[in-house]
């Protein structure tokens, strides 16, 4: 078993006169105590995560990450004032990806209810891309994806990943020019999945635009295609154009949320709008 220790709030914090100490532990189903472990808590998976399903734990790719936090007491040295809790786990399989590379596969991240909404799954996450990094493998880690991710998890990914652009490049990703290839080599160097770099940029092409024509169009298009099945019920006349304006609103709304969670980008697009006032003058 593998320890690194990490924080919600990047040190150990205090809380009613307890020290609390975070820590990621990474193992895998061929210790019997991680088995053990995963076999005890696995079936909450079923009440807290859409549409999941048991791992087979015959299978011994599999990666586990737990996070733990120990609590002990400053004002007492009885040992029943210290414990440690479990706050949430999640797992990771590996994938070969041609030629010679592997994609990690998010397959289920839980933070219990009582612990939700504090940073927890932040911190479990950017646990998980610490990991990447890390890890000896006979191929280096291409990318990360997830699978099946809920509508809260794409947004707590957008902003995590959003925020660690901006910790990496400052700004480089953030300005209103930036080619492609620049775009995606920010990407790979994050081990952020190419789909995933395109749509982050997307969120921040339309706080450059202000969500103008422009980019209502280019989203348009990408979302026709994307629904298309779904789409077909509602015909080829008006009620589909009022579907696909509601998916639309829906995306934009998502983003305004997303942006107003990240102050760093609300100064970035206000400095680069009065950079485009004065260049127009």
């Amino acid at each position: 078993v593998n320890n690194t220790n990490n924080s919600s709030n990047d040190n150990d914090t205090i809380h009613n006169d307890k020290q609390i100490h975070y820590q990621v532990t990474i193992g895998h189903f061929t210790l019997p105590s991680v088995l053990n472990l995963h076999s005890r808590l696995q079936i909450f998976t079923l009440f807290f995560i859409d549409r999941a399903s048991y791992l087979d734990q015959s299978d011994h790719l599999w990666t586990l990450f737990f996070l733990f936090a120990s609590f002990s007491s400053s004002s007492s040295s009885s040992s029943s004032s210290n414990y440690t809790q479990l706050i949430g786990f999640s797992s990771l399989y590996p994938f070969y990806s041609h030629p010679s590379s592997l994609r990690l596969r998010i397959s289920q991240i839980l933070i219990f209810p009582p612990f939700q909404n504090s940073g927890h799954g932040a911190a479990l996450l950017n646990s998980i891309y610490k990991y990447s990094n890390t890890v000896f493998t006979p191929f280096p880690v291409k990318d990360i994806t997830v699978e099946d991710p809920s509508t809260h998890f794409t947004f707590l990914r957008d902003l995590i990943d959003l925020r660690n652009l901006h910790d990496k490049f400052g700004e480089r990703f953030f300005k209103r020019e930036l080619k492609v290839k620049e775009r995606e080599e920010m990407g790979r160097e994050l081990k952020l999945y190419t789909k995933q770099v395109k749509h982050l940029r997307e969120v921040v092409e339309m706080g450059m635009s202000n969500g103008g024509l422009e980019w209502r169009t280019k989203v348009k298009r990408r979302l026709e295609r994307e629904w298309e099945d779904w789409l077909q019920e509602f015909g080829e006349g008006a009620e589909r154009e009022k579907e696909l304006e509601a998916i639309l609103e829906e995306v934009e709304e998502g983003y305004k949320k997303l942006m107003g969670r990240l102050p760093f980008l609300q100064v970035l697009l206000l400095k680069g709008g009065e950079d485009e006032e004065e260049k127009s003058r």
